[in-house]
């Protein structure tokens, strides 16, 4: 698929070209478009649309920097910049009145007059949108790009209400998003991986949720997954507690012991988080995995939701499952202090085989945890 995206970003910034050299219906000109609308079937073939955006002068492409993006970036996307968008996205059905229509638009150059117009638009098959890419100073801040974006200005809420509320998924902010954790987890190749700290009990969730993500995606890429697979879980992890949002906040944060009408409203997160997930479009099918399985025992006996057996966990629920309980022992909250990262290994250790995959637990305590170092959020 790399390829493809690739060869389709290269011949459209050949028709691009083309329009300014060949007149309207020239063979050469017509034979780029019908190859860009023959790619473009094949990027859609098994999906309704997919979408590669521009971020720190990279393309990213399924939450990756696309091999050999720099070139390409200072085509197309640079006037796609001057008009004020980042994200292309292709939807299956691009048509070559669409494609020329773009390209025309493009040839054209940055927009021009007082105004700022732009002939450059969206059609129904090639849609052009903007993103928040970060480009301020905030990215030199000592805080890390990916704990910023999370805790700092609240993007994950936006994500979680889009879900919630309208069934939606925002993709460009899912994107930008994992594309942070993604550049988070390149800038310590060979250093510490940053955890967040809490500066009070009411930001848990989302420093909570930030941590989760960068251990459980380091945890996958240690694993050796490939780039496509971490991307989907980067948005499993930043969505596997969704279902919280239908928890009342006041049993979130209860300092004592749970009543069982209580415990009953929280357990049943997870199956409401998968719900959630199932009837929102475009959300990888391991995130509802994730969503549901994240608090079951790799035994199948002990946590919750309670299936009937046989039943494996996913891979990816597994390693989640991990790094939300390392984190969730690591946090202080309203009921106790955090433990420190021994106590926490000996507790985990000790439960490998029934509530953890022992061999996971080694990896993550060998692999992982070390690398680990808490910053302030």
């Amino acid at each position: 698929m790399t390829n493809d995206i690739e060869a389709f970003l290269r011949d459209l910034q050949s028709v691009v070209a083309s329009v300014q050299l060949y007149p309207a219906g020239h063979p050469r000109l017509g034979d780029l478009v019908s190859r860009v609308v023959s790619e473009a079937a094949t990027l859609t073939t098994g999906t309704v649309e997919c979408s590669v955006f521009q971020a720190d002068n990279r393309l990213v492409w399924k939450g990756a920097p696309l091999p050999g993006g720099d070139t390409l970036a200072r085509g197309v996307f640079t006037t796609m910049r001057a008009h004020g968008f980042h994200r292309l996205t292709v939807r299956r059905g691009l048509n070559d009145v669409e494609v020329l229509a773009f390209a025309n638009a493009i040839a054209a150059g940055a927009p021009r007059g007082d105004l700022g117009l732009t002939a450059l638009r969206s059609s129904a098959h090639l849609r052009l949108s903007s993103i928040d890419t970060g480009d301020d100073a905030a990215q030199q801040a000592s805080i890390p790009e990916f704990t910023r974006r999370i805790a700092g200005d609240q993007s994950l809420e936006r994500i979680w209400d889009g879900v919630y509320e309208r069934r939606q998924l925002d993709f460009d902010a899912v994107d930008v998003m994992v594309m942070s954790l993604t550049r988070t987890l390149e800038d310590s190749a060979s250093a510490m991986l940053p955890l967040a700290q809490l500066k009070s009990h009411d930001e848990y969730t989302v420093t909570h949720i930030a941590n989760v993500a960068l251990l459980t995606t380091a945890f996958g890429e240690s694993l050796g997954l490939p780039a496509s697979v971490l991307r989907d879980v980067g948005v499993a992890a930043l969505l596997h507690d969704i279902g919280k949002l239908r928890v009342p906040a006041e049993i979130l944060n209860h300092a004592g012991h749970l009543d069982d009408h209580q415990r009953a409203l929280i357990q049943r997160h997870p199956e409401d988080g998968a719900r959630i997930l199932l009837a929102t479009g475009g959300v990888p099918e391991v995130a509802v995995a994730v969503a549901f399985e994240h608090h079951m025992h790799h035994d199948g006996v002990g946590g919750y939701p309670q299936v009937s057996r046989p039943w494996t966990m996913n891979l990816v629920s597994e390693m989640t499952h991990i790094a939300d309980v390392f984190d969730a022992l690591r946090s202080n909250r309203p009921y106790r202090k955090g433990m420190s990262r021994d106590r926490i290994a000996a507790i985990m250790r000790h439960d490998a085989g029934t509530v953890f995959d022992p061999d996971l637990v080694e990896v993550f305590f060998s692999d992982i945890v070390t690398r680990t170092e808490d910053v302030a959020a």
